[in-house]
Order: C-alpha cells, then structure tokens, then sequence
C-alpha cells in the first residue's frame, strides 16, 4: 500500500500496525460471537454514536463536509453520531470557528496538549482518555463536534475503542491508495466511511467494511452515516469485518515475513 506520509504514524521500535488495546471490540464487554458494540444508536440528543477522524487536517482532506453533514443533523433537530476529530494542520482553525459558528461545539472543549503530549496550561483534564465513560458533566458530552487536538497514544487508543465509526475523507486525487489510518481503524473493528475509492475502496467492498460516498457531497455523506444509524446489525457485523480484514492484511508479523519471503525468492544475482 502507498503510505500517506501526512500522518502521524506509529514509532519504529512498535512492532504492531494496531495500538495495543486495539481489540475489534472482542474485550467490550460482549459475550462471544455477540456484537462488539457497547451502545445502542439513539436518534436523541442525549447518547449519540461516536464515529471518529483520526490524523492530519490538511488540504489533502474532505474535512468540510464532516462539519456541512452535522449542520444538517442541527438543522434536522438529530444527532445520530457524536464526531470527534484528533489531530491537527492547516484546516483546523477554520473548521473549529465553524462548528463554533453553527453551535456545534461545546464552550468548553477537551484541553489541547502540547508536544509532549501534556496538557497545555498545566491543567489536568478531567479523564481525558476515558471517551468510554463521558458524564453529562464532562465539556465533551455536550458537544456534536469535538476537537481532541494532538494527543497521547494512549488517549488515541481509549479513543478508538469508544467510537463505533470511522472518516477516511482523503481526497481521491491525493495519490494515496491506502492510508495509515485505515489499518487503525480496521484493528479497532471500526467500519468506514471513505471517499478515498481505488484500493482502499475496493477493500471495503471486499470485506464488506464500510461505506464510500462523494467527496464535497454533503447528502452523500449524510445518506452514508444514515446507513448505519438506522441498521445496527450492519453496524456489528462490518466491526467485525474489519476487524478480520486488519488480521489478515495489516498484522505486521504476517506482512513483513511474506514481505521477506518475497525478497528473498526474488534476489538472484544478476547474470
């Protein structure tokens, strides 16, 4: 797969395509053979689904439409998914001013960190990587869009394990077949919605692991959201799937020995 060398990636000394809590749901708590989901999809206000956007915020993403779709939840008076965004770059200022604008934001955001992954200020958040157990107390829980900012590994992982959906919104035209974030995503047991196509999309279609829609298309996106709002079932079984699709094509074990098979058959000496 080409590597989309925008992206926060894993560090060299992790042996792993997933973070280490990254389970596919199997630990959420369900019994065997049963739905990896916690949560019920919900067409109030109180306890939407969590879907997430893992990764950069640069030009390279559909990240507008994201903010176009939750607009027209607002307009509608549902909110069948709570978004989060982790990450940072050069749209995010603009797209944080405005969800501010459309009052999809809570007053009182998660706190940003800083490099180090610490918060900025000096204040500790309140269970910031516990997205699992948001009181109606926490900023987070009042909010339809939330921006996470850089955060820690551990947080990242937390995150991932509470959402029920991910956005792979690459621009088609970005050159990218497959980014890092898909294999994220997939070892999470997160189906996705994408406007990526070419191989990631045929993938998805393969596994039957999520969903495409246009890019720049709000009601695309919207109708692709719905799809699994109004359909747990497809939303458990998809988890699954790609959770399975992650085990079969992204555990670095499997890939990196048929990676070395493939160079050692192929490197005979030139003649």
């Amino acid at each position: 797969f080409q590597r989309d060398r925008s992206e926060s990636v894993q560090s060299p000394s992790d042996s792993r395509t997933a973070p280490p809590s990254h389970d596919g749901g199997h630990n959420r708590g369900q019994e065997p053979g049963k739905s990896p989901l916690n949560q019920q999809p919900t067409t109030n206000n109180s306890q939407p689904l969590r879907a997430v956007y893992l990764g950069s915020m640069g030009s390279g993403y559909d990240l507008q439409t994201i903010i176009d779709v939750a607009a027209r939840w607002k307009a509608e008076g549902v909110f069948p998914f709570q978004i989060h965004f982790a990450g940072d770059g050069p749209q995010r200022k603009a797209l944080e001013t405005r969800a501010a604008q459309l009052g999809l934001t809570s007053p009182q955001q998660t706190p940003l960190l800083d490099e180090e992954g610490c918060p900025k200020g000096g204040v500790v958040p309140d269970q910031l990587s516990n997205f699992n157990t948001l009181t109606p107390s926490h900023p987070a829980s009042s909010a339809r869009i939330v921006f996470h900012g850089h955060v820690k590994k551990n947080a990242i992982n937390d995150l991932l394990l509470s959402a029920h959906l991910a956005l792979v919104p690459n621009r088609p035209d970005s050159l990218v077949a497959c980014p890092y974030k898909a294999g994220e995503y997939a070892a999470a047991g997160l189906p996705m919605i994408s406007c990526l196509k070419g191989e990631l999309g045929d993938l998805l279609k393969q596994w039957n692991a999520g969903t495409e829609y246009n890019e720049g298309d709000a009601a695309s996106l919207q109708a692709a959201f719905k799809k699994y709002s109004t359909d747990l079932e497809l939303l458990n079984q998809q988890s699954l799937n790609a959770r399975e699709m992650a085990e079969a094509l992204f555990d670095r074990k499997q890939t990196y020995a048929t990676l070395a098979e493939f160079i050692l058959e192929n490197d005979t000496p030139a003649a």
